[in-house]
């Protein structure tokens, strides 16, 4: 039976290393290899200190040689033929090659979630150092010090290097098993919708709505797109970062756009790594979104972001009473 398996690390040469021990290990199933290479780039924050964030992340096809190519659209094509039963069309995730910061993992981790997998069925691990090392890093450095015949002795035995790496990823397609063999996959529900799309044949259609909350509407066609409720929550800091390619008087202006905390159900598929979206009553341009993040003109940098510039909304304050049908969903359909 076929399955995917997503090999994750700095380089694709350490990868393609990797994969080519592994198109002998592995006969049993099978097996569709992706090569995903983690770039991460650094930022200043206000205080001073270098922050470490994901970039992007690029495919270089089943063997680690391709040029990267956006993993995003090769998500989405998997996806579309993903296996009947399994909402995510990659079974495993096998991290190493150069990857084992914690936060670097998260960072990962939240990337696919947010470009729509579902890693709840799926197999997501890094590789640990043996126990006389303390860091992959320092495994990696002891393995690049041994000389040709040793390393070929430590590939065969598996015990440090790509040969480590190999056998890593053929246990956790052994734990995948259970996932990819047909059986019963435990998937845990999504949330409920939002209660304003709940309909009480018993109840008065009008209801009273607090006339403090704003809403925002398309500057062009006047549709309502969201409210204050969807804006990011907690607020960012103005100001926060400084980058280097930044002037620092550019950090200092108020911020010019607004960040939702989620998309809304009129966006378009959000599933790639970046995009942009328009209004469901004009289509006219009204924001962007990027999962990696984006630098808002007060200097903060928002991950990640979906953003709606000012001045493509006018602020409308709501009236006291609504039709208890109206939602933000229901207001496109119009």
């Amino acid at each position: 039976m076929s399955f995917r398996v997503a090999i994750i690390g700095a380089q694709a040469p350490r990868i393609s290393r990797v994969l080519s021990i592994l198109q002998e290990e592995i006969q049993e199933f099978d097996i569709e290899f992706l090569a995903l290479v983690a770039s991460f780039g650094v930022y200043i924050d206000q205080s001073g200190k270098k922050v470490k964030f994901l970039s992007k992340i690029s495919y270089h096809g089943p063997d680690g040689k391709r040029k990267g190519a956006s993993v995003s659209e090769v998500v989405n094509e998997l996806a579309e033929e993903e296996l009947e039963g399994c909402p995510c069309p990659i079974s495993v995730f096998a991290i190493g090659c150069g990857i084992e910061e914690v936060e670097d993992i998260e960072q990962i981790k939240v990337f696919f979630e947010n470009i729509g997998l579902n890693l709840h069925t799926a197999t997501f691990k890094c590789v640990a150092p043996n126990s006389e090392y303390k860091t992959m890093k320092e495994e990696t450095e002891a393995y690049r010090q041994l000389d040709a015949e040793s390393k070929r002795a430590a590939t065969l035995q598996q015990t440090i290097g790509p040969g480590k790496m190999a056998k890593f990823v053929c246990t956790l397609v052994e734990e995948a098993k259970p996932t990819i063999s047909g059986e019963p996959i435990d998937v845990p529900k999504e949330a409920d919708e939002d209660v304003t799309s709940e309909h009480d044949e018993n109840t008065n259609n009008k209801i009273q709505v607090d006339p403090s909350k704003i809403l925002y509407a398309c500057r062009i066609c006047r549709k309502i797109l969201f409210s204050e409720e969807h804006l990011e929550y907690p607020p960012h800091v103005q100001a926060q970062h400084n980058f280097g390619w930044k002037k620092p008087e550019s950090c200092k202006s108020n911020c010019q756009s607004l960040f939702l905390g989620s998309g809304m159900p009129w966006m378009c598929d959000l599933s790639a790594a970046e995009g942009k979206f328009c209004c469901p009553g004009c289509s006219a341009k009204v924001g962007s979104w990027n999962w990696s993040g984006a630098q808002c003109s007060c200097g903060t940098w928002i991950t990640p972001a979906i953003q709606v510039p000012i001045s493509k909304v006018d602020l409308v304050r709501p009236a006291v009473l609504i039709d208890k049908n109206f939602s933000l969903e229901s207001n496109t359909s119009s």
